[in-house]
């Protein structure tokens, strides 16, 4: 016998994430695998660390001209991870 009541899996998938309050951790997940997509591969591959702590994003770098390009484009860079989450996951970006 087939069951009729049946549900999508994204909804079910969408409960359980709620349901053990995760969304914080899957967007920070998302935006430390997706950094290299948001900045481009010339800046990702001066990145030497990334780190998430307290909703603030540590972004240890090795070059100072890429550290002062990323603080004239902050702002635009938080709204685009953050986006990019799903969520508001993170506040501020320290970049060291």
């Amino acid at each position: 016998m087939r069951k009729t009541n049946t549900e999508p899996v994204s909804d079910i998938l969408k409960r359980f994430v709620t349901a053990y309050r995760l969304e914080h951790p899957l967007g920070c997940a998302r935006i430390m695998n997706h950094w290299d997509e948001v900045v481009g591969s010339m800046i990702a591959s001066q990145t030497i660390e990334l780190n998430i702590h307290q909703r603030k994003l540590y972004v240890k770098l090795k070059s100072s001209v890429v550290r002062h390009e990323l603080m004239m484009v902050k702002s635009r860079l938080l709204v685009q991870l953050n986006d990019l989450a799903g969520i508001k996951a993170i506040d501020d970006i320290i970049l060291m």
